[in-house]
């Protein structure tokens, strides 16, 4: 037998379906890593069409297997699952330490600027690094851009364990001062009270 090596693309996607409550439907979709964009638009688009054409008025999303994954796949499905009367509000802001702010964090220098795909973005042919980036807390805000997705849900629901971390936290958080957000805790060890992870969305150390 000979073996043929190929590119392994995963669908974070592992179930969808909806739900019927009486006159009622709800979307459910279990979301296992916010990938790269370009890999999970292709999985996520589709199921939200799908849930807009049926008129879905409740949201489940399945996180409790969610560790995280990349930030401008938040913002993608934040924007999906977002009312239209939050178009050009606020997202989230992203605060850095004085020495990034003021351009002072040398040590940045070392460290590439890669797009989703791991790969190095160049300007006129010159590798750039998190040392070129603007670290100014008004060049750091993101904006709800609501462009498609669903237009009449009420109330979304998010399933959560203490595995949920990093950008399943993100979306949680951007969503509930705008939005009818629930919270479900799920154990394996049957504990009253969950709590998900609390990594932090993300980090940069400099000296």
């Amino acid at each position: 037998m000979r073996l043929n090596a190929a590119i392994y693309e995963p669908n974070p996607v592992v179930k969808k379906t909806i739900l019927e409550q009486g006159n009622k439907k709800i979307g459910y979709f279990a979301y296992n890593s916010f990938t790269p964009l370009s890999n999970s638009e292709k999985y996520l688009s589709p199921i939200f069409s799908s849930f807009e054409k049926e008129r879905i008025t409740e949201l489940i999303i399945d996180l409790r297997y969610n560790q995280g994954g990349y930030q401008t796949t938040v913002n993608f499905l934040a924007n999906l699952i977002a009312p239209t009367t939050l178009n050009g509000k606020v997202m989230y802001s992203e605060h850095y330490n004085s020495t990034m702010q003021q351009g002072k964090a040398e040590i940045l220098k070392n460290y590439n600027l890669v797009d989703d795909n791991n790969e190095p973005i160049y300007d006129n042919g010159v590798p750039l690094t998190l040392f070129d980036i603007d670290y100014s807390v008004q060049s750091n805000v993101s904006y709800f851009e609501k462009n498609d997705g669903l237009s009449a849900v009420k109330k979304v629901h998010f399933i959560v364990s203490n595995m949920t971390a990093s950008a399943s936290e993100m979306l949680i958080n951007v969503l509930k001062p705008y939005c009818d957000v629930q919270i479900i805790g799920v154990s394996k060890e049957n504990e009253q009270q969950v709590y998900t992870y609390g990594k932090p969305v993300g980090f940069l150390i400099s000296q």
